[in-house]
């Protein structure tokens, strides 16, 4: 099974934020996340409670940075709401998915962090370098 196939379109319907509509929703199946186009921005909800050994070389950040660069969106928010720990690794997968974002004029938003994936962000000082926001309706209008 190709680690990069996409599932069908599940479901185009009623806006999940407050005046945007849903103009697109697929599941990436084999990666773990979902995917919603509203309006002008692309969001990514990470399904998994574990991101691990997911350097920036795995198929998880190479389907994310693929999203933020096929010129689609100028806006990548990933949804981080279910998910209790990210190995080191996966966060130098953040960091290049970031610097990718940068070069192809895609903003990058990070919302929904548990507390201690927060703090290790800030104890790296990564806060300093992502933009984060506490949910997915203020990564979209911040």
């Amino acid at each position: 099974m190709c680690a990069t196939r996409q599932s069908d379109i599940v479901g185009v319907g009623e806006a999940a934020f407050p005046g945007d509509e849903i103009l697109e929703r697929r599941i990436v199946d084999d990666l773990g996340f979902s995917v919603q186009q509203v309006g002008e921005a692309t969001v990514a909800t990470l399904q998994r409670r574990r991101i691990t050994g997911e350097g920036s070389r795995s198929p998880l950040w190479s389907a994310l940075e693929e999203l933020a660069t096929q010129g689609k969106t100028g806006l990548l928010v990933l949804d981080f709401a279910q998910v209790q720990y990210v190995a080191s690794q996966a966060l130098g997968g953040l960091v290049m998915l970031a610097k990718r974002c940068r070069a192809v004029g895609c903003q990058l938003h990070l919302c929904g962090l548990c507390p201690s994936i927060l703090e290790v962000l800030e104890l790296m000082k990564l806060d300093k370098a992502l933009r984060i926001y506490p949910d997915v309706t203020e990564a979209l209008a911040g």
